[in-house]
């Protein structure tokens, strides 16, 4: 570059800040595996799910957003289940209230069990509708 002309303001150079790691907060923080490991693939859906899943999408027409957090409320269902060995459609009420405590044992935030709550409280209720279960299990439960 050429030389500054006598008089003329020159911009002090300063570096670059360094990289800061952004960090993860709430779910993604939760799925956080240990340095080293890698993380698990999720669990397949359950077929009632599924077909749940697809009634909201269509005849609900719920957001991309919103199904995408049901989505994530249903595999943590999913996975309490069969790390309980509990059919989805077999749940009683002590095993939801149950795997709620474990959700805020693991660290999970209170409006992101709220929104679980609701995702499961609709699937059984949905159930229910359908013919595939007596009880909802979640009802009730805050």
């Amino acid at each position: 570059p050429a030389p500054a002309a006598a008089g003329a303001l020159t911009r002090p150079t300063v570096p670059p800040a360094p990289a800061v790691a952004r960090r993860r907060s709430g779910a993604a923080a939760a799925r956080r595996e240990p340095p080293g490991d890698t993380p698990a693939a999720p669990l397949p859906l359950d077929a009632d799910v599924v077909e749940h899943l697809q009634h909201l999408r269509v005849e609900r027409r719920l957001s991309a957003k919103t199904l995408l957090n049901y989505e994530e409320a249903f595999r943590r269902l999913g996975e309490a289940a069969q790390r309980d060995g509990v059919a989805l459609r077999a749940a009683q009420p002590h095993h939801v209230r149950h795997w709620m405590a474990r959700l805020h044992a693991g660290g999970l935030a209170p409006r992101s069990i709220a929104i679980a709550l609701s995702a499961w409280r609709g699937l059984y209720r949905w159930l229910g509708h359908e013919g595939r279960v007596a009880l909802n299990p979640v009802e009730g439960l805050r």
